[in-house]
């Protein structure tokens, strides 16, 4: 069996919750997995017990948008 070629796109993501999922740590990612299985009356308060880690990665999301256009 052959190995499957090398990638090497650019990476592409939806949103700054996409970026958690993707870049983040371990914790990072629990973090956005809780977000996504959250209600929308529940997401609100997930984000406000760590305001820190969404506003990170949606700084770093609209950095990449803004340099990827």
């Amino acid at each position: 069996m052959r190995p499957a070629p090398y990638n090497n796109r650019a990476p592409r993501y939806d949103d700054a919750e996409h970026m958690m999922e993707v870049l983040g740590g371990s914790f990072v990612k629990a973090l956005v997995n809780l977000w996504y299985c959250a209600d929308l009356n529940n997401r609100p308060r997930v984000r406000a017990a760590f305001p820190e880690y969404f506003e990170r990665y949606e700084k770093m999301f609209n950095e990449w948008k803004a340099n990827k256009l």
